[in-house]
């Protein structure tokens, strides 16, 4: 069986986590959520930012803005995907 050393030069470390606590590490995990939260509250944002356009009734306007609104606070609540629950989309 190789040893530990032999297996670090062959296998690096990858992940950016060696040499760090467990508190770090833990850290790190909640910031990396916490950015796929975001990622995906941004996309739904784009999805929806035509309805923001000037040509746009101000009907559909309305619609969207607490939707819109629902999805920038979304990170007030909730700090991960796991449990969120997505406002939802009006209807057209």
């Amino acid at each position: 069986m190789e040893n530990k050393e032999n297996l670090k030069e062959e296998y690096p470390d990858i992940s950016g986590l060696a040499g760090l606590s467990e508190e770090e590490i833990k850290l790190k995990i909640e910031e990396s959520e916490l950015n796929a939260l975001r990622q995906t509250r941004n996309y739904l944002l784009q999805l929806t930012d035509w309805t923001q356009l000037s040509d746009v009734p101000q009907l559909i306007k309305d619609k969207y803005k607490n939707y819109r609104q629902d999805l920038r606070d979304i990170t007030k609540t909730y700090k991960n995907t796991s449990k969120v629950v997505w406002p939802d989309e009006p209807k057209n």
